[in-house]
C-alpha cells in the first residue's frame, strides 16, 4: 500500500535532542500490509535517517508491520487519533528498540502486563485520552529507563509521572506502580484472575503487591486472593499427584501382566527346550551328533569333513538332490566353496547360528550358500553383502547378486558399476539384463588391461632413457 508522507525535523518536550520525522494523515490502514513510503525529504535526507514516525487521523486496527524496514533507526513511534481499540506484545514485537512509544486519543480499554516486555531503551509511554479500563499491575516493572508515563484522560486512570524538572508533577514512578496495583485489584475477579494465572511465582508476587499498596483494606483483599491462589494450586499439585498416582498404577499393572506373561512364555519356552532334548528330537540330534555313524566325506580344497547324509539332505535341497541320486555316495567333492566358508555353513546346518563376526566374506557366502539353496543364509548373506559393496568390487557382487542375491543388492551393486564408469552411459533396464552387463563390463576390463600395458611399456621405456 502506497502513502504519501510529510517529512520534517522536530524536537521533543524537555529534550534538545532533534528527530528527523515521517508522518502519516488520514489513511485507512488494513491489517499486516506492507506500506511503500512515498513524499520529499529534507535536503540530503533518506528513509535511513528517520527516527520518528507519526500516524494521525488514519483507521488503524492494529499496529503497522514492517515499519522497522523502512525505518531502521526507528526511536519515536506516535499512533495520534487513530480509533486503535486493541494492542498486544507480538504487535510491538519489531519495536523493541524504541526510546519513546505515543498512543494519543485512540479506544485502547486493556494494557497486558508484558506488552512491552525486553524493551531496554524505553524512557517515555503514553496513553493520553484512551478508554482504559483495566491496566496489569506488571506493565512497567523492569523498564529501567522510564522517565515518563502518561495516562491522563482516561476512564479509570488520571496519572502522569516525570522525571523532567520543567515539568512540574508530584507522583513518583513508585507511586505509579501502586496506583496500578490498587486500581487492578479492586476490577474484575476474573480478570485478577486471568492475570494471576499467567504468573511464574504467583504466591511470591502477590506477596509483593501486597506491600505495594497502602490501604490496610487493600493489602487484606490481596492476601485474600494470595490464600485462594495459594489452596488451588495446593489442589492442584494434590490433583496432578493423585494423576500420578493412577499412571504409576496402571504401569505398575502393565509390569505385573508383562512379568505374568514373560513367566508363561518362559514356562513354554523350556517345555520347547525339553522337547528339543528328548523324545524323537533329542534322539534325532544325538544321532547327528555321533561321529561313529557319520556316512559321508565332504571334501573342500583337499580337507575332508565328516559329516551324516541326513544332516546335509535336510538342510540344503542341492545336497539332498545329490545324495538321493546317488545312495551309496560316501565322497563328495565341492569345488569353489572356500574352506572358512564352508565351515561357517555346516555350523548353521548344526546349530542354527548365523555368523555375526567381521572379516567373513559375505559375497562368498552367498554364493556358497545360494548354490547350495540354503535360503535363510543366502538372505542373510544378501543383506551382509549391502554394507561391503563398492566400485571395486561392484561387478563380482552384481553377478552373484542376480543369480543369488535381492533385488535390492543387484540396484546397489549397479548403482556402484556406474560410478566407476562415469564416462559410460548405462541404461537402468540393463541391472535386470546381466548378460548385457557382462559383455559391456568385459569390454570395459580389456580396454583396462589395454591402457595398463601400453602405461608399463612407456614406464619401461622412460626407465630406459
Amino acid at each position: 500500500m502506497e502513502v504519501e508522507c510529510t517529512f520534517s525535523d522536530c524536537d521533543w518536550p524537555f529534550t534538545t535532542t532533534k528527530y528527523y520525522r515521517c508522518c502519516i494523515e488520514k489513511y485507512q490502514i488494513p491489517d499486516d500490509i506492507e506500506l511503500i513510503i512515498n513524499g520529499k525529504h529534507k535536503l540530503r535526507k533518506t528513509l535511513n535517517d528517520v527516527t520518528y514516525v507519526k500516524f494521525y487521523d488514519c483507521t488503524i486496527t492494529k499496529l503497522p508491520t514492517g515499519i522497522i524496514k523502512i525505518f531502521p533507526n526507528l526511536k519515536i513511534l506516535e499512533i495520534n487519533s487513530s480509533k486503535l481499540q486493541k494492542i498486544t506484545k507480538n504487535d510491538l514485537t519489531e519495536y523493541k528498540n524504541l526510546e519513546k512509544f505515543v498512543c494519543w486519543g485512540n479506544e485502547v480499554e486493556f494494557l497486558p502486563g508484558d506488552l512491552f516486555e525486553g524493551f531496554k531503551s524505553l524512557d517515555s509511554i503514553s496513553f493520553y485520552g484512551n478508554r482504559l479500563w483495566i491496566i496489569e499491575p506488571n506493565i512497567f516493572d523492569n523498564l529501567d529507563s522510564l522517565k515518563r508515563i502518561q495516562l491522563e484522560h482516561n476512564p479509570n486512570y488520571d496519572i502522569l509521572y516525570s522525571a523532567y524538572s520543567k515539568e512540574k508533577v508530584s507522583t513518583t514512578l513508585g507511586e505509579v506502580k501502586n496506583i496500578l496495583v490498587d486500581k487492578f485489584f479492586a476490577s474484575d475477579p476474573k480478570v485478577i484472575k486471568n492475570f494471576i494465572l499467567k504468573l511464574q511465582n504467583p504466591i511470591d508476587e502477590l506477596k509483593n503487591y501486597t506491600k505495594r499498596v497502602k490501604s490496610a483494606d487493600k493489602k487484606l483483599e490481596i492476601m485474600e486472593i494470595r490464600t485462594e491462589v495459594f489452596e488451588e494450586l495446593m489442589d492442584r499439585k494434590f490433583e496432578k499427584l493423585e494423576n500420578i498416582n493412577a499412571s504409576l498404577a496402571i504401569e505398575v499393572h502393565e509390569l505385573k501382566s508383562k512379568c505374568e506373561l514373560e513367566s508363561i512364555l518362559t514356562s513354554n519356552l523350556q517345555q520347547q527346550v525339553n522337547i528339543l532334548t528328548s523324545g524323537v528330537l533329542g534322539d534325532l540330534k544325538s544321532f547327528l551328533q555321533n561321529q561313529n555313524i557319520r556316512n559321508i566325506n565332504i571334501i573342500i580344497d583337499g580337507q575332508e569333513f565328516l559329516v551324516h547324509k541326513l544332516l546335509l539332505a535336510a538342510r540344503s535341497p542341492t545336497l539332498a538332490e545329490l545324495i538321493f541320486n546317488n545312495p551309496a555316495v560316501d565322497r563328495l567333492n565341492l569345488v569353489d566353496i572356500p574352506v572358512d566358508i564352508f565351515k561357517i555353513i555346516l555350523k548353521f546346518f548344526c546349530t542354527d547360528e548365523l555368523p555375526g563376526v567381521d572379516g567373513v566374506n559375505y559375497l562368498h557366502l552367498l554364493a556358497a550358500a545360494g548354490r547350495l539353496k540354503v535360503t535363510e543364509l543366502q538372505n542373510y548373506a544378501a543383506k551382509r553383502c549391502l554394507n561391503d559393496v563398492n566400485p571395486d568390487n561392484a561387478f563380482d557382487v552384481f553377478n552373484i547378486a542376480n543369480k543369488y542375491g535381492s533385488d535390492e543388492l543387484i540396484q546397489k551393486s549397479f548403482e556402484e558399476i556406474k560410478k566407476k564408469y562415469p564416462l559410460v552411459e548405462f541404461k537402468d533396464e540393463w541391472n535386470k539384463e546381466p548378460e548385457k552387463m557382462i559383455k559391456v563390463i568385459e569390454v570395459l576390463r580389456r580396454k583396462e588391461e589395454a591402457i595398463r600395458k601400453i602405461e608399463e611399456e612407456v614406464e619401461g621405456l622412460v626407465r630406459l632413457d
